[in-house]
């Protein structure tokens, strides 16, 4: 029979009950530990994924159009095999710079030289696959090389300048088209039209934002006149490298087998 004192030594339970106990009671901590640990990586996910397409919603966009300025600047974002010729660099642009200036001024050797240089590079090559992806943005049809491996197109900018060439011929047509009379000057008077009709469509495209002030000019009475003559600065293509990348796909089309042309009839530059 146990003693008062053996009761008072004697552990309620023993050592392996309570290590049974100990086991117990420790399972339903185990198990909120695991459930907060759960709970706060489904709120971190839940966080990320929050984050993530909000990143994705508002600063894709924006990526997209510092890393693909040239897409959406040039060719109002439809593809060009040129896209990859284009960079930009700023420009100082004078308008009123005559002096030494090639470009302007009644016709001479120096003048001709400086337009038709411009013009080198209208025709140009295309690969097979570069021409099906431009085909679902135009209309037409374009002449085919002769060996299948490629076809002739020509750049928007090449065709501006041939317009701003043949509009100066126009003005000066009593030296460069003395000829012209009937339907051919008809013809060539629709021409300047489709040039000057190019120019009001893509100026009204473009819209260009730059600022324009206006001066009084020294008349009785004074006149408000734009000022427009200044020397500015603009962000424009760099025109060196593009004009390069197209010398590289320069096509000469009277080059003898360039070009099959419909039997009977031979290739023919209508005028650079």
């Amino acid at each position: 029979m146990a003693t008062e004192k053996d009761l008072d030594t004697t552990p309620f339970l023993h050592d392996t009950q309570n290590d049974d106990l100990e086991i117990t009671t420790s399972k339903p901590e185990r198990r909120r530990l695991w459930s907060a640990v759960l709970i706060h990586a489904a709120i971190a996910i839940t966080y990320t994924i929050v984050i993530t397409a909000l990143v994705l919603r508002f600063v894709k966009p924006q990526v997209v159009k510092d890393t693909d300025e040239r897409t959406q600047r040039v060719n109002g974002g439809q593809y060009t095999p040129a896209h990859e010729a284009v960079s930009f660099k700023a420009w100082q642009l004078d308008p009123a710079n005559f002096s030494g200036n090639p470009f302007v001024g009644d016709p001479r050797p120096e003048h001709d030289e400086a337009w038709n240089g411009l013009m080198q590079n209208i025709h140009l090559r295309i690969t097979p696959d570069e021409y099906e992806k431009v085909k679902p943005q135009i209309d037409r049809e374009t002449a085919q090389l002769a060996n299948g491996q490629g076809y002739i197109v020509g750049l928007g900018v090449y065709h501006e300048l041939h317009c701003l060439k043949w509009i100066r011929h126009w003005i000066h047509r009593d030296i460069y088209w003395p000829e012209l009379e009937g339907e051919a000057l008809e013809e060539r008077k629709w021409h300047i039209e489709h040039c000057l009709e190019l120019f009001r469509l893509n100026t009204m495209c473009d819209a260009s934002l730059a600022i324009s002030t206006y001066d009084w000019l020294s008349v009785d009475p004074p006149q408000l006149t734009p000022h427009q003559h200044g020397m500015y600065q603009r962000k424009c293509v760099d025109w060196d490298r593009l004009d390069a990348w197209s010398t590289g796909r320069r096509v000469d089309i009277l080059e003898p087998g360039i070009l099959q042309p419909p039997e009977h009839l031979e290739p023919h530059i209508f005028d650079r």
